[in-house]
């Protein structure tokens, strides 16, 4: 798919995404549809080919991320290879077990001070392989809704960012 087609898709994504989220107003059942079927394409054009499961339940548009974080009590500094508003992947050389709870903080220029966010890891890739470099999926279990706007906010950036970079 072409530049310009990506960011038309992404220019009616985003108003769609924002009234799904805040509910203001609602969603028809045909705008939900649309609202699907625009997530799903954009996700493919960026490779992302995950099934709905117990991986990602919610099914948050995946976008590319170049962002970094920091995790754990000793706030080992980590790369994030893609973000949602449900969930991250977190590129590091030792993964945290599946069912890990830690505290993610996330650094980015567009955010007046970092974000924190509780998050509880659901799959570990120990080893870097064709699906993608070592690290763990993470899902955001419970965020408050400042965390949640903070965080659809960032994933905004990111997908304009990822669209005009392609």
């Amino acid at each position: 798919m072409d530049i310009r087609r990506m960011a038309e898709l992404a220019a009616e994504f985003v108003p769609l995404d924002r009234r799904r989220r805040d509910g203001d107003p609602p969603l028809g059942a045909g705008e939900q549809e649309r609202w699907a079927e625009l997530r799903d394409q954009l996700a493919y054009e960026f490779g992302d080919a995950l099934p709905v499961g117990p991986i990602r339940p919610a099914r948050h548009l995946r976008v590319p991320a170049r962002l970094d974080a920091r995790i754990g009590p000793q706030g080992e500094v980590v790369a994030l290879e893609n973000l949602s508003e449900g969930g991250v992947f977190v590129c590091c050389k030792r993964p945290l077990a599946t069912g890990t709870r830690f505290r993610l903080e996330i650094q980015s220029s567009l955010l007046d001070e970092p974000l924190d966010v509780d998050a509880m890891v659901v799959h570990c890739r120990e080893f870097a392989n064709r699906d993608g470099p070592a690290g763990f999926g993470a899902l955001f279990p419970d965020p408050g809704r400042d965390q949640r706007r903070a965080l659809a906010d960032l994933v905004e950036a990111e997908l304009a960012s990822a669209v005009g970079s392609r």
